[in-house]
């Protein structure tokens, strides 16, 4: 995320793959992700993540508090 606000998207966008391959069955790599697309305005791809992130999730809460982000970005 970091990378994105500094203007470095290209790595960021990169290192974001890398996350989500490396954990794929991670909610929290998936969350991350929904992050960093959102920082680079890219709201579709950041719903997909969230989304797909609340599919993974156990807790109710977490999966709650998910479906703020996406409702926020819609």
């Amino acid at each position: 995320k970091m990378l994105i606000m500094n203007g470095e998207e290209t790595e960021g966008m990169e290192l974001l793959e890398e996350l989500t391959s490396s954990w794929p069955d991670n909610w929290r790599s998936h969350y991350s992700a929904a992050e960093i697309y959102e920082e680079a305005s890219e709201t579709e791809k950041a719903i997909k993540a969230y989304e797909k992130a609340i599919e993974m999730a156990e807790n109710e809460r977490t999966k709650a508090v998910l479906q703020q982000r996406i409702d926020r970005l819609k």
